[in-house]
This record gives C-alpha cells, structure tokens and sequence, in this order.
C-alpha cells in the first residue's frame, strides 16, 4: 500500500500569531472586566480546568491521506484522544422565578484537542500532528432556587490552530517536513453539574461537559470539569 498526503496552502505564521495573541488578550480583558463587576455582586466569575476524551476522533481521510493501490487507512492511524484545557466564565443574573434562577454570560479558554500518528507498516514516511484551540462562547445556566446543582447550553466560536511534520527515510536520503495552519469553526455544548460548599462568597463546582464540534464534520468530547465560583 502506497500512501500519499494532500496538503493544502497554510495561512502565514504571523496571522496565526496575531489570532492567538488577540485571543488571548480579549481573556484577560474579560476577566479584569469580570473581577470588577464582581465588586457589586452582580457577576459570577468561575474559572475552570477541564479534561476529557474525544468520542468521535477524525479519520485517516479527514486529514486527507490517500491511499494508492487499497489497504484501510484508519488501521495506520492512532489519535490520542485526551482532551483538556482551562477557561474562564462570567456569568450575570437574567432573570429569577419563584422555582429557577437563570445566568447569562460568557465563556473563554483555550484547549489541547488531539495528537495523531499516522505510519502505514509498508510506508517510509511517518506524519505527526496536533491541534490546539481558542474559544469565545455564549452560555445559558439555569438552577433551581435554593439547590446546589444547575444545567448549562452553549454556544463557541472556536479558532484551531494545526501543525503536522512528516518524516521520510529511505534507503540513500532522508527528509523532514513541517505544515501549520487554522481554522475556524462553532461548537454546541451541554453541560450539568454540581456546587460544593455552602459559602456565599466562594464554592466549587464540578461539571460534566459534552460537546460537540463541527470541524471535520463532528468531533464530539466528554470533559469532567472542575473549578471556583466567585461571587
């Protein structure tokens, strides 16, 4: 089996840079934003590790290998699929009935999505890739008055960033080759979890996140995720 590698143009290093750069900087913004509305006991800010497993990883056809004379593609690649990252949310009160309190607000981080290998047995060249990612999003909460546990829906903006390197050795010579780029793409996400302690000021929560997505038709993770709400 013969393997060969469609590799489209890149987008130049420094727009690259640029967006993480920028991405980053709107966090921290947010986040100064969010500590000083906190003052007036309005906003709830809820920073967050999270970690997980991708359920649905790309295939060998995704990341455009072609095969030349048959053989599955899939059985030469190997995703690791733990997933994890750390972000931010700023929450405001929307609005309270006798039963639920809703929050609205807003949700910032960043992620490590995959790792790949990608080696046919009959093949001379080895690819290896990872993608990384930034997110703004919108979420809605709602929880039961006076209850500890609350459910979340969203919705992300997600700028991914790849690089790839191949390796070639043969019998005379010897190459090596490295690609990057980005791209963009929206998420939908559900998540219901858990405030422990009973402070008013400062509790714990401890979420389990699905999302899912639309990069490569679907990618969908399971994350736990674990924090601090100021409030």
């Amino acid at each position: 089996m013969s393997i060969d590698r469609c590799t489209g143009s890149s987008p130049p290093r420094v727009a690259v840079r640029i967006a993480t750069v920028a991405c980053v900087a709107l966090a921290l913004a947010l986040a100064l934003a969010g500590a000083a509305a906190a003052a007036t006991n309005k906003v709830l800010i809820r920073p967050y590790l999270k970690y997980g497993v991708v359920l649905t990883p790309p295939g060998a056809s995704d990341f455009e290998f072609v095969s030349v004379g048959g053989g599955n593609l899939d059985d030469a690649l190997d995703v690791e699929r733990a997933t994890y990252g750390a972000g931010t949310q700023l929450l405001m009160p929307f609005g309270t009935s006798a039963s639920n309190a809703m929050r609205f607000g807003l949700d910032v981080g960043v992620e490590r999505l995959f790792n790949y290998e990608f080696q046919a047995s009959s093949a001379s060249t080895k690819w290896t890739g990872k993608e990384r990612g930034v997110y703004f999003g919108v979420i809605g909460e709602l929880a039961p008055v006076g209850k500890s546990y609350f459910g979340q829906a969203g919705i992300a903006y997600h700028t991914v960033f790849w690089s790839e390197e191949s390796e070639f050795h043969g019998l005379y010579s010897t190459s090596h080759d490295s690609y990057s780029g980005s791209g963009s793409q929206f998420a939908l996400s559900l998540a219901g979890g858990v405030e422990l302690g009973s402070g008013e000021k400062i509790r714990f929560p401890l979420m389990v996140q699905l999302d899912n997505l639309f990069r490569y038709g679907s990618v969908t993770s399971v994350r736990v995720m674990a924090g601090v709400s100021f409030r």
